[in-house]
């Protein structure tokens, strides 16, 4: 059995992708919370892992830069100095 992974290559296919990781929560991402969710988490850093054409599980991180609580992440010097971090998930939805 192989798997291929790749980054996600459209708002569909990263809405698919935080469904994998969403299902653990029992969410359902609509397309807004896809395109809200898509401003911090850019596509490519969105990995989907697929099996027979169809998304099976995911794991994407947002770049240190990215928005978070109004305010811009830098790499701290210490993990203490840090008012934000990265955001990093992962989900599988085959059962």
């Amino acid at each position: 059995m192989a798997f291929r992974v790749r980054t996600v290559r459209s708002l569909d296919e990263f809405g698919t992708a935080l469904g994998a990781i969403g299902h653990y929560f029992g969410w359902a991402p609509t397309e807004d919370d896809a395109i809200r969710f898509s401003s911090l988490l850019p596509f490519e850093r969105m990995h989907a892992v697929v099996d027979d054409g169809s998304i099976v599980a995911a794991a994407g991180g947002s770049p240190s830069s990215s928005p978070f609580r109004g305010e811009r992440c830098r790499a701290p010097e210490s993990p203490s100095s840090a008012s934000c971090r990265p955001i990093a998930a992962a989900g599988c939805s085959a059962g």
